[in-house]
């Protein structure tokens, strides 16, 4: 073996020999969340794993109003969509500016999700639960088709993960446990995948995990990981930092640059062999 391939399997079983927390599953994204007191609507930071949040910037418009869901598009652009029926590009400064003239009667949106060329989006203002279309700029929307049947009470959460699949949570009603579904964007069917274990929750995806937090409760505030073959929820951290009768509202997750990708490139990098030199 030369001594080029010998240094490359050193530092292959190197890596391998680090401690286990090493190899903790990094978050990939910045996760912002919206929390309102019932009269202020903030935006925030939010580490799932220590539970730890930071105050971003409370909105300076659309005072009493709810972002019901957040998802992130091309460039990392955040949107949301309120109670007031309206779709909104969102910044961390605070600024919401409206976005085209789609719009859904009172209660207004539950859940929205950029497709790569516009958003899936459902709503509670008429169950049977519907998934809707609507495109980039905000102005068109269609039906695609329906998603539960009368009686579920819908979270309201729509988010792409693992597999670039769309999945929701919800339940037959306030006394019964809710559930992960995915969702056919084709359909609009949504298909039971298992019992969340826990109350509603607002999700998000970070390229690693899905997340979940409860926006039922306004102290003690649990997040979830949540496993997408199951549904089951295990808690990771509860919230710490955001004032008692405060609640979360909705979640996204901002794309960083794959922190990993330099020892990626490194590793395999080490593994080439390199062409052996003229004698």
């Amino acid at each position: 073996m030369s001594s080029t391939l010998k240094s490359a399997c050193a530092a292959v079983l190197a890596l391998f020999s680090l401690p286990a927390a090493t190899w903790a599953a990094p978050v990939t994204s910045t996760i912002y969340i919206t929390v309102d007191n019932g009269v202020t609507n903030a935006i925030r930071t939010l580490n799932p794993l220590t539970g730890q949040f930071t105050l971003t910037c409370v909105f300076a418009t659309l005072r009493g109003q709810v972002f019901a869901s957040l998802t992130v598009g091309n460039a990392g652009t955040i949107y949301g969509a309120s109670t007031n029926g309206n779709l909104y590009t969102v910044t961390t400064n605070g600024t919401a500016t409206q976005l085209g003239t789609v719009s859904f009667a009172s209660p207004g949106y539950f859940g929205l999700a950029y497709t790569g060329d516009g958003f899936v989006a459902d709503n509670d203002a008429s169950a049977p639960f519907p998934l809707y279309a609507i495109n980039s700029s905000g102005t068109i929307s269609s039906t695609i088709g329906q998603m539960l049947p009368s009686g579920y009470n819908n979270s309201g959460s729509l988010v792409y993960g693992p597999g670039n699949n769309l999945y929701l949570t919800a339940s037959t009603g306030p006394a019964f446990p809710p559930n992960l579904y995915s969702v056919n964007t084709s359909t609009g069917a949504a298909t039971l995948i298992g019992g969340l274990g826990t109350n509603l929750l607002v999700l998000a995806y970070d390229g690693s995990t899905l997340f979940g937090v409860d926006g039922s409760v306004t102290s003690n505030i649990p997040v979830y990981s949540i496993n997408t073959t199951t549904g089951v929820a295990t808690p990771v951290s509860t919230i710490s930092g955001l004032p008692a009768g405060w609640e979360v509202d909705s979640a996204a997750a901002v794309p960083e640059p794959a922190s990993l990708s330099l020892l990626a490139a490194s590793g395999l990098l080490l593994l080439r062999r390199r062409r052996p030199s003229p004698n």
